[in-house]
């Protein structure tokens, strides 16, 4: 081959026709959209007849759609700005639950296909607005930290009793 023929396929090779660039924004922000139109299209609870906190969520995301629409908008301080409207989390330690009920939640919150963790926070939110029932939740939960300080005194005697019977057969 001569050097032309091979010059003029590296020159072809760079004039390869252009592919819209894709945004992998865009699919992220829509279905929130819809979803929110939809919930509010079809709910049919007491709590969705106040219908501002989903009004002013569909004009935040129309916000988003029109700044979707010029995609050079779309930064890193926007997106954060958007997170900055939802609470903040922090990581916890893991927690320590009765076999029986760690199943029960895990069941139930995949069956409701919700996680633990919201699960946790929802009920918090309803208990904590209820005087009556925040009351007999800190009744139970005094009593299954006596039974549970309990039995991590036996536990720690049990191991020290079994410490002691090695130290005299040695």
């Amino acid at each position: 081959m001569s050097e032309n023929n091979l010059l003029a396929k590296l020159q072809q090779k760079r004039n390869r026709p252009t592919v819209e660039r894709f945004d992998p924004l865009l699919p992220a922000v829509t279905p929130i959209v819809e979803t929110i139109e939809e919930s509010a299209e079809t709910t049919d609870t007491p709590e969705a007849t106040d219908n501002t906190e989903i009004t002013e969520q569909l004009e935040t995301d129309n916000n988003i759609q029109s700044r979707l629409g010029d995609s050079d908008e779309i930064t890193i301080a926007f997106l954060k700005q958007k997170l900055e409207t939802y609470g903040k989390t922090r990581r916890r330690s893991g927690i320590i639950l009765d076999e029986t009920i760690d199943d029960e939640i895990s069941a139930f919150c995949q069956a409701n296909k919700i996680t633990v963790e919201t699960f946790l926070e929802a009920a918090w939110g309803l208990i904590s607005s209820k005087e009556d029932l925040k009351k007999k939740v800190i009744k139970e939960s005094k009593a299954r930290y006596n039974k549970r300080k309990e039995a991590g005194t036996l536990r720690r005697q049990i191991t020290q009793l079994e410490n002691l019977k090695k130290l005299i057969k040695n």
